[in-house]
């Protein structure tokens, strides 16, 4: 997101069989139209599980494990 153009180096994807997958984000427009969807409450993100911040390795592990349904939220306490 940084710019057009990324350099990195390609011989750890060949050795460990690395994927890179992408995504167009949308256009100012479209988020200005998905927040005013959120403020009034339209739209609600589906949370899986809330974690304190104590608890952040857990939520990696679950993350990494793909056990979890929608997001998980790291509260600072």
């Amino acid at each position: 997101t940084a710019g057009a153009t990324a350099t990195l180096e390609l011989k750890p994807f060949f050795r460990r069989e690395l994927s890179v997958l992408g995504s167009f984000l949308g256009s100012r427009v479209d988020l200005e139209a998905a927040l005013a969807l959120l403020a009034e409450g339209k739209v609600k993100p589906v949370v899986d599980t809330v974690f304190p911040m104590r608890e952040a390795e857990q939520a990696q592990a679950m993350l990494e494990a793909g056990q979890q349904f929608g997001k998980l939220v790291l509260l600072h306490s």
